[in-house]
């Protein structure tokens, strides 16, 4: 009966173990002939292919956001290391007069680093609380865990700390090697 007529056909499958699909295909097909001739075989397909096809957009989508988050992960970090270049550029006058003062390099390391500490810290504040308001619009996308996880936001939050807080050695570096007799010149 032509398919097109709407009669009722059930679907069989058969299961075949082998190293190579494309190889026994057509013995598959001859067996399949000659055991049930009104059958037909429509497609052979790999059980790894069937396997992976339900899974591939949710890991397209993990990729994507595994994406973004590295992309911002990064510009947090080179975004915090631009700015605390430039407030020790803007403060070097003062740092120069804090060391000719009696303040040494570990001060001067501690001041900065504080700051970029306060950085992101106010930054991780703020992030967790736009995740916590708008975790909703991404629950569909995730798998057994909620936007909300304590364990996923702290993690986070953490990874993302120590990151900036890396960030701002190089600015603790060049903040401590600021010569006082230099900066007093300048004036």
């Amino acid at each position: 009966m032509p398919y097109g007529q709407g009669i009722p056909v059930t679907p069989c499958c058969l299961a075949v173990r082998t190293a190579n699909p494309a190889a026994v295909a057509n013995a598959i097909r001859r067996v399949v002939a000659v055991e049930q001739p009104s059958a037909m075989v429509t497609s052979i397909t790999p059980m790894s292919r069937l396997l992976a096809e339900p899974l591939a957009r949710p890991r397209f989508q993990s990729a994507l956001v595994l994406t973004f988050a590295t992309l911002g992960l990064v510009l947090s970090v080179i975004g915090t290391y631009s700015l605390l270049a430039f407030l020790v550029r803007q403060r070097t006058r003062e740092i120069g007069i804090r060391m000719a003062l009696g303040a040494d390099a570990s001060n001067v390391r501690r001041l900065v680093f504080q700051h970029g500490a306060l950085i992101g810290l106010a930054g991780v504040c703020i992030g967790l609380a736009a995740a916590a308001t708008v975790g909703r619009l991404v629950q569909p996308l995730l798998f057994d865990v909620s936007a909300t996880d304590p364990l996923v936001l702290s993690g986070t939050a953490t990874a993302l700390l120590v990151a900036i807080l890396a960030a701002t050695l190089p600015a603790t570096r060049t903040a401590a090697r600021t010569d006082p007799l230099i900066v007093m010149r300048g004036d």
